[in-house]
Parts: C-alpha cells; sequence; structure tokens
C-alpha cells in the first residue's frame, strides 16, 4: 500500500476546486496547463495530484472466468511483458538507457542525496525508516527528498 504525502492531498483538495469552479465557468473539463494557473501550482504538480488520487486497482483481479479457471489482471500484464520483450530488442535497448541514465543522474547526487534515494526508492524504506537511518527527523527526510527529486528532474532535462 503506497501512502500519499500529506501536500500531495492538500494540492488535489486545491485541484478539485478549482477544477469545479472551471467546469462550471467554462462548461467542459479544464486542461492541466488551466489547473496549474488556478491553483498555481506546477503542471508536474498538478499531473502528479491527480495521478496520486486515481483509485488503485489489484493485480489479482478476476479479468476472464470461465471452463472453471480464472485469469487475474497479473497474468495479463506479465503476457504483455513477454510479448514485448520477445518482439524485438527494443524494449530491452530502452531499459538499459534508463540504467545508463539513472547511474549518471545519481553520480551527480552527494553521498547523503545518493543514499536517501537509494533507501527510499530501491529498498523502499519509509520516510521515517530512513530519517531513523540517517538520524535526522522524518520531515527533513520529506524536504530533502523533494529538493532531490527537483534536482534530478531539472539534470533529465
Amino acid at each position: 500500500m503506497l501512502k500519499v504525502s500529506r501536500s500531495i492531498k492538500e494540492n488535489g483538495y486545491r485541484i478539485k476546486r478549482a477544477s469545479d469552479e472551471l467546469v462550471s465557468k467554462n462548461g467542459r473539463e479544464a486542461t492541466v496547463e488551466e489547473l496549474a494557473a488556478a491553483t498555481e501550482l506546477s503542471v508536474e504538480d498538478v499531473v502528479m495530484a491527480l495521478d496520486a488520487g486515481t483509485d488503485v486497482e489489484s493485480i489479482y483481479r478476476t479479468v476472464y472466468q470461465g471452463d472453471g479457471s480464472e485469469i487475474y489482471l497479473v497474468d495479463k500484464i506479465t503476457s504483455a511483458d513477454n510479448v514485448s520483450s520477445s518482439e524485438g530488442s527494443l524494449p530491452q535497448q530502452e531499459k538499459m538507457l534508463d540504467m545508463i541514465m539513472l547511474r549518471q543522474l545519481l553520480e551527480e547526487l552527494d553521498e547523503t542525496e545518493r543514499k536517501l534515494i537509494s533507501l527510499r526508492y530501491f529498498k523502499e524504506m519509509t520516510q521515517s525508516a530512513v530519517a531513523n537511518e540517517l538520524g535526522i527527523s522524518q520531515v527533513q527526510v520529506s524536504r530533502l527528498e523533494k529538493k532531490i527529486l527537483q534536482k534530478l528532474r531539472k539534470n533529465i532535462f
């Protein structure tokens, strides 16, 4: 289970209010850019909040049932992965390029930043657990993580 940060939840509420106002004003769904302007958030923050607000679906949801057997969503995902990797080496090349880019980006971070990202995203530790590991508060981890992710995003483009 993933926990959505308080700031993303607050952004979601702001976006929902702005969306409702824009729909009633314009008679159509608002674009991401319009929502960003109305809430004074970046387009990226709007997208992140909208994405975090979507319902989560279980990978063990039954997608087919017949002949006394069931096929779960996880089975379809695995099958799709196998098909794409057997159709050629393009997905493998993309993964390799992604890994090279990620390695280069991480090398640009200092040791503490690299450790925080490693613990949070590769070892999937909570902010509180990372805080204990690094000897800082959870709030400091949250702020530092946000700063590091902004730095990584900036360096990607």
